[in-house]
């Protein structure tokens, strides 16, 4: 059942220096346990810290205090930092995630342009292709490599029908996905359970319209 897996942030905070201002406050302390086995929602207005909180989540930064744990294997965050060299090709970049991840590099190729379908030019430089594109087909490669659960930042940037693939993908496998949104219709569409994040406070609902109706509440506010 979910929430058999967690993560775990404890007294963890984070929040970013401004010249000539307070700091920008992304997480007050706090602790909340979120499910890693699960499809979890993270709803937030823009610019509330929905990035930063899945880098903490995926490690690529750290609390200001307090920890982040959990025995889950979780993916890079999707959406939240380039996966993959904007310099080199979907093939290199392919052969270099192979080696990393210990995969046959045609075999990974050919599992992501399945997922992701076939509008990556795979020879041809990554930035100079569309960004819709890009993001699909690094969605796609992500999702095809086996973590615990995968983190996805704005779900709504990817397109939908590769969404769909990537999330049954990780339902067949048992892997949970944590998305952020700043749309409740996705939370609503996709997640089993929700958390908002507003104003620095995480708030877990175990009822994801409970998650929209508090997400609403606090835009009126």
């Amino acid at each position: 059942m979910p929430g058999s897996r967690l993560i775990h942030l404890i007294d963890a905070a984070k929040s970013f220096p401004r010249v000539g201002a307070s700091p920008h406050v992304v997480l007050l302390p706090g602790t909340i346990s979120l499910p890693t086995d699960a499809r979890l929602g993270v709803l937030a207005p823009r610019k509330a810290g929905k990035t930063t909180l899945l880098q903490l989540l995926a490690g690529a930064l750290r609390p200001d205090r307090g920890a982040v744990t959990g025995e889950d294997t979780l993916s890079p965050a999707v959406n939240a930092a380039p996966l993959m060299h904007p310099g080199l090709s979907a093939v290199e970049n392919l052969r270099f995630l192979a080696r990393a991840y210990g995969f046959h590099a045609d075999g990974l190729l050919t599992a992501a342009v399945s997922l992701a379908g076939a509008d990556m030019l795979l020879d041809r430089p990554l930035k100079g292709q569309d960004g819709g594109t890009r993001r699909n087909f690094e969605a796609a490669t992500t999702f095809v490599i086996p973590f615990g659960c995968y983190l996805v930042d704005e779900v709504s940037q990817i397109d939908p029908e590769v969404m769909a693939r990537c999330f049954a993908l990780a339902a067949h496998r048992g892997a949970g996905v944590i998305f952020s949104t700043s749309q409740p219709r996705f939370v609503m569409q996709h997640a089993e359970v929700a958390v908002t994040l507003r104003d620095g406070v995480l708030r877990s609902f175990a009822d994801p319209r409970e998650a929209v109706d508090e997400h609403e509440a606090g835009k009126q506010g």
